[in-house]
């Protein structure tokens, strides 16, 4: 006589039970009925299956908790079905212990080989077997406890990984803002303590045109540290993400206009004309502030980078729901090589302009960052000796 009996917590496809299962595999039904009588006053719930293919194809459609083997199945051997279940399940997840009259101990020592959790043998006490079967369900329950909570423990220190490796970001921007406020800082005030200092001393002596000379340079100076004290609050701002963004609508040519009659002092030091081209008064949906600044970061960008006598075109044309927007330049244009470094937010990259211009590389930064909450991108195509064209897309305003 063979059977395989299955105690489980037991699951349905489709629906969970609520007391563990039992799955008797039984080639005699007084047996298995008898084991199901007994298994009931445990308040298990019990199912026979005939033959060992049947008893796998209950385990193929519900989970079971634990598995009674005879040694000889009228189909199979027990060995055959433990190292079926033990493809699937480990002896936590699934306990195996065979039942049977045997008494050949190289049989009972190769069951245990193959993943048995235990062995009795026949004639056995119900009470014995209800308490393996008792203490095998309570060390899988623990097991699979400790399972989810490794799980829960893994989970959380992804998540502790996570924020350490943000943290790290956090403090890399940090030293990245401390050393621009060091570095860029510092060499405009030491230029305007030089000029304002040679003025305090000269200012009797000094004619009206080399008093206004000094007196431009040092407002040039002035709006340029400005400037960067700006783009630095405005982006320490946007990455602690207390910096509102509102769209609304915006016709582009009015704000392109006042940006840059605003600039126009940069651009008359060094001669440069900028134009502004929009025949169709597009309307945009942007942020006015946020607009404002990547104007006129790319507009001082482009003045930084162009030589006396130098032209700047700011257009803008329309592609399905977007605005694409460029800032245009015939001034020393950008090698290969530097191209992928502009808006890199591993490191600021910038080099000193076509007079000498000093500058953060913060202000790309901030560009990117704010086309980038409106939805768009922001690119650049040049070539060395050809100007540069900085785009980028921006909503149009929906009629």
């Amino acid at each position: 006589m063979a059977f395989l009996l299955i105690i489980c917590g037991f699951f349905s496809i489709k629906q969970k039970m609520t007391h563990p299962d039992i799955l008797i595999i039984e080639d005699s039904k007084l047996f298995a009925d008898y084991l199901s009588m007994e298994i009931s006053k445990e308040s298990y719930n019990a199912t026979s299956a005939g033959t060992g293919k049947e008893g796998l194809e209950y385990l193929e459609k519900f989970i079971y908790s634990l598995v009674l083997l005879d040694m000889e199945l009228p189909d199979c051997s027990g060995i055959d079905i433990l190292k079926s279940i033990r493809k699937v399940h480990n002896q936590t997840e699934l306990p195996v212990i065979f039942i049977s009259g045997t008494t050949n101990e190289q049989k009972i020592i190769e069951a245990l080989e193959c993943g048995a959790n235990d062995f009795i043998s026949k004639p056995f006490s119900e009470i014995k077997l209800k308490i393996k079967i008792k203490n095998l369900l309570q060390l899988r329950e623990s097991g699979l406890q400790l399972a989810e909570n490794l799980k829960i423990q893994e989970d959380l220190n992804m998540q502790l990984q996570k924020f350490a490796t943000e943290l790290s970001q956090m403090n890399h921007d940090k030293d990245l803002f401390i050393s621009v406020l060091a570095h860029d800082l510092k060499n405009p005030f030491n230029t305007l303590i030089g000029f304002s200092e040679v003025l305090l001393l000269n200012i009797r002596r000094y004619d009206i045109d080399k008093t206004e000379k000094h007196v431009k340079l040092i407002n040039q100076v002035t709006h340029q540290t400005y400037n960067l004290l700006e783009d630095l609050l405005l982006w320490s701002k946007s990455q602690a993400g207390r910096l509102p963004f509102e769209p609304h609508k915006i016709v582009f040519i009015d704000i392109c206009d006042a940006i840059i009659g605003n600039m126009n002092f940069q651009a008359d030091a060094k001669k440069i004309a900028i134009r502004s081209y929009d025949p169709g008064n597009t309307q945009i949906m942007a942020d006015f502030n946020m607009l404002k600044t990547i104007l006129r970061n790319l507009i001082s960008n482009a003045i930084k980078f162009t030589d006396e006598n130098g032209e700047i075109i700011i257009a803008i044309e329309k592609k399905d729901s977007n605005a694409i927007i460029c800032v245009s330049d015939n001034g020393i244009g950008i090698s290969k090589a530097n191209l992928s470094k502009l808006f890199s937010t591993t490191q600021l990259f910038t080099t000193n302009g076509t007079a000498q211009e000093k500058g953060s590389g913060l202000g790309l930064l901030l560009c990117k960052d704010f086309v980038e909450k409106h939805g768009g991108k922001i690119w650049v195509e040049s070539e060395s000796g050809k100007g540069s064209d900085f785009k980028f897309t921006i909503p149009l305003c929906k009629e």
